[in-house]
Parts: structure tokens; C-alpha cells; sequence
């Protein structure tokens, strides 16, 4: 047997007390995150993980795990060098529409190889840089003046750009827009919104034309993903640039018609999302194929934190590593979390892998679901 042969895999399900009820849109009362994690044994003793947090409302959310029972089996005895057979092969047996649980167990592989071959997944992958820099991301706030107070605490701490999410209430988020720029419009600090899919297109252009004028860095998500026509009418008609969420449009051949109609600025996207490290390289390089850079969202747990950052550091086609802050809440068990200093840059991991060294004992502790394959 291979030492990078799979002799076990375990899924945890996991809501962390630590993690305050925040929201990132205006229809969410109370924010359960979830965070489901796959964790790889090889027969050799490395083992290798994926994470990846979804929203639950009222109650933590086990779906996402429950998704990953049929597939895991199919793993014992296969080699982690066999990334691509393995994950055409899941794609062909998982029970839910996105590559949720092929995404987690594809990152958990690359770790593992990464981890084997003694490097930094950035540097097996390509290592264009060691650092990129960081924006804040927030939460949403109760009142306008609150987005204020949060710029200063993160500028505090060396950030240079503020995501901000809103309501989804056109005169509200305006309010939100304009208390920013009364305060800090002459200062030389990057602005996106994230409106988390809940404009219309009229909506949209209003929005639009107001970021256009204040020079912000993006505006992500003010349609649904799936409206790519609105997306090709909106972006035809601002200069701000314009993003999608990136969690529903999944698949190459529809990001490549999404580009090629002319619909985004820049893709949105994310391995935990989209298949997994080897999906994403592919969905950037398309990017960069088409002349757009590929903007990966980071928000959550440190799993899924740093499959995305080590792609942003091996391919150099990101612009940002997006950081939710208060970052301590979503550092949970994590021994060796994202470091980002006091300049606002994101450093890449130095341990092998992922560089992510996670407290098992904490996560089993914590679980309130778990299974296993031997």
C-alpha cells in the first residue's frame, strides 16, 4: 500500500458557540454557521482536510455533511494522486445540485499531496507571490453611522479596503454608501458592496451609478446569479465594475457563456464551491483566458479560508483576499489561522499543505454529527 493511499475519512458537522449570530444580508435574522469538515487519513499517517461553513436558519445545518455519507465509501483504497478520477467519479453519485461534497473532499486530497511532497499547496501549484492584500469584510450593521465606526476600527488595524454588506434596501444601503463618503471620500481606501442577489435591475443602475461616481472597487452580487442578461445589460451601462456571488453558477461551460455575454468584470468564485482546487485552477485560467481577473471569496472558517488563498497565491490573477472581521470569529479551531499584518496583506501558510493546523479534539468535541469510512 502507497502511504498516500486512503485508509479513513470522517466528516464532522459542526455549529460553533464562538460564532456570534451575524448577518451579511438584511433577510437573515439569525446567522447559524455551520461549518462541515472532511478529514482524509492516508495509510502513511498525513492526513488532509476540507471545510466549508453554509447558513442554517434557526438551527445549524447538517445537509451538507448528510451530502457526503454516499460518497466517502468510494474513497477507501484509492489513492490521493487519483484526484480527477475520484472526482468524476463523485460528481456522478452525489444526491445535490452543487459539487459541495466532490469541492471538500477534492481540497482534503490536495492537501494530502501537498503535505507529501513536503510544500505549501501554492507552491505545488505554482507560487506567484507569498502575500496579497486583505479587505475586511463586514457584517451587516443596524444603522448607517455603525458602517462608519467600522471603517475606522479596520483601517486601525491596516486595512486598506472594506466590504461592506447591506440590507438589500435601495434608500437604505444608499444611506450606508453616503455616511461612508461623507466621513472618508477623501482618503485613498478601496470600497466594494455585496448585496448578496436581492436587486432588480432597476435597483441595480441606481446603485450603480452612485459607486461609479464614488469610484468603488466593485459592486458584487445586486442581481441573481442566474440573470446573466441583466448582468450583460448592467455592466454595459456602469463603469463600476460589476461581480456576481459567485455560489450558484457553477460549472465551466456556464461561466464561459457568463463571460463571453459580457456579464461580469471580474468571475467569482470559490473551490469549496465549484469542485475543489482542481476545478477552480481551471475556472481561472478561463478568467484569465478572457482577459478578467478572478475575484475568490474567502468569507469563513479557516478550511475554506485558505484553499481559497493558496489558489489566489499560486495563480496571481486575485486582486484581494477577502477577511471577514472581527476575525476571531472565525478562527475557530484553527491552531494556526490566516495571518493578515499590520499592513492588511494576507500571508500564505509555511507549514506543507494547506498549513492549516486544526484542534481535532476540539471539532469532535464540538460536532453534533459525525460518521466515518474505513
Amino acid at each position: 500500500m502507497h502511504e498516500l493511499d486512503i485508509k479513513a475519512v470522517r466528516v464532522y458537522a459542526v455549529g460553533p458557540s464562538l460564532t456570534p449570530r451575524f448577518r451579511f444580508s438584511g433577510e437573515i435574522a439569525d446567522r447559524f454557521m455551520t461549518y462541515t469538515i472532511v478529514r482524509i487519513t492516508a495509510s502513511g499517517g498525513l492526513e488532509g482536510a476540507g471545510g466549508i461553513d453554509s447558513e442554517g436558519i434557526g438551527a445549524f445545518d447538517s445537509t451538507l455533511a448528510e451530502a457526503l455519507q454516499p460518497l466517502i465509501d468510494r474513497l477507501i483504497g484509492r489513492s490521493a494522486l487519483e484526484r480527477n478520477a475520484i472526482f468524476r467519479e463523485l460528481l456522478g453519485v452525489q444526491t445535490v445540485a452543487q459539487p459541495y461534497g466532490p469541492s471538500l473532499i477534492d481540497i482534503a486530497l490536495w492537501d494530502l499531496v501537498a503535505q507529501g511532497a513536503g510544500f505549501p499547496l501554492y507552491q505545488m501549484l505554482g507560487g506567484s507571490r507569498a502575500k496579497i492584500p486583505s479587505y475586511a469584510s463586514s457584517p451587516v450593521f443596524d444603522d448607517p453611522k455603525d458602517y462608519v465606526d467600522y471603517v475606522e476600527k479596520v483601517l486601525d488595524l491596516g486595512y486598506t479596503a472594506v466590504k461592506f454588506h447591506t440590507r438589500g434596501e435601495l434608500d437604505w444601503d444608499l444611506a450606508v454608501v453616503q455616511a461612508v463618503d461623507d466621513q472618508f471620500g477623501s482618503r485613498s481606501i478601496r470600497f466594494m458592496l455585496d448585496l448578496e442577489e436581492k436587486y432588480d435591475l432597476e435597483r441595480a443602475l441606481i446603485m450603480a451609478d452612485e459607486l461609479s461616481r464614488l469610484e468603488y472597487a466593485w459592486l458584487e452580487a445586486p442581481l441573481p446569479d442566474q440573470d446573466l442578461e441583466g448582468y450583460q445589460r448592467l455592466r454595459a451601462r456602469t463603469t463600476v465594475p460589476i461581480l456576481c456571488s459567485g455560489n450558484v453558477i457553477t460549472d465551466l461551460p456556464a461561466i464561459r457563456e457568463a463571460i463571453e455575454m459580457g456579464c461580469w468584470s471580474a468571475v467569482r468564485t470559490d473551490p469549496c464551491v465549484v469542485g475543489g482546487i482542481t476545478a477552480a485552477s481551471k475556472v481561472m485560467a478561463l478568467a484569465e483566458a478572457n482577459g478578467l481577473s478572478t475575484e475568490l471569496q474567502s468569507y469563513g472558517y479557516p478550511l475554506s479560508q485558505a484553499a481559497n488563498l493558496h489558489l489566489m497565491l499560486a495563480y496571481g490573477n486575485c486582486s484581494y483576499f477577502e477577511q471577514p472581521v472581527p476575525v476571531e470569529h472565525f478562527n475557530y479551531a484553527a491552531k494556526s489561522p490566516i495571518f493578515v499584518d499590520a499592513q492588511g496583506h494576507a500571508h500564505a501558510p509555511t507549514a506543507p499543505g494547506l498549513g492549516i493546523e486544526m484542534d481535532w479534539e476540539r471539532i469532535e468535541a464540538d460536532a453534533f454529527l459525525t460518521f466515518e469510512a474505513r
